[in-house]
């Protein structure tokens, strides 16, 4: 074990490199998030990548609206992901309705949404589709075409429709279930 510690220690040294990274689970606004950090390099304060996870949400928010960032003392994490079965409830228990997603989320990880048969609206930030990476069954267990709506950015309509994009991943999935629709009025709890 030493000779590895070692070994790696030199080989950061003669590289140039090193890697740290640490996480911590926080809740804010009823939303749990897995806060990382990795530091790509330790001589150098802007080479550390601070991001938030969105692992969970209370099952009894109706309206959640993710910020496009979450802070611990005094670091900024941006919101990149939602994280697989982040919403997920057996039995139903989801009594989520609205979700406001920010531009900063990257990845919609598979059954995020898996079982949120009450959701109606889901407004999302991106300019364009493939901003997002969304999983296939990111919405596993739903009512098919059951009146939901994916509500884009003003102006951006003619971004989301599928002759547009042909090949971007996800737009089949979030056409499936949602219809499409521009910018509609958010109701908070």
């Amino acid at each position: 074990m030493k000779r590895l510690i070692r070994l790696v220690l030199l080989a950061s040294f003669i590289f140039g490199f090193s890697i740290k990274a640490g996480a911590v689970e926080i809740w804010v606004d009823s939303v749990l998030y897995k806060l990382e950090s990795i530091d790509y390099d330790y001589e150098s304060p802007d080479s550390t990548d601070h991001y938030a996870i969105v692992l969970s949400v209370d099952e009894k928010k109706v309206n959640v609206v993710l910020p496009s960032f979450v802070s611990l003392d005094g670091i900024d994490y941006d919101v990149r992901v939602i994280a697989e079965k982040a919403f997920y409830y057996a039995d139903d228990r989801s009594n989520l309705e609205q979700i406001v997603i920010p531009r900063s989320v990257k990845y919609i990880r598979p059954r995020a949404f898996d079982s949120c048969k009450r959701l109606k609206v889901i407004y999302v930030s991106w300019q364009q589709l493939d901003e997002v990476e969304v999983a296939d069954d990111v919405f596993c267990n739903m009512p098919l075409s059951g009146g939901c709506i994916l509500s884009v950015p003003p102006g951006t309509l003619q971004n989301y429709e599928k002759d547009n994009h042909p090949d971007v991943r996800g737009l089949e999935v979030l056409m499936y279930y949602f219809h499409l629709l521009p910018s509609v009025p958010f109701y908070p709890d």
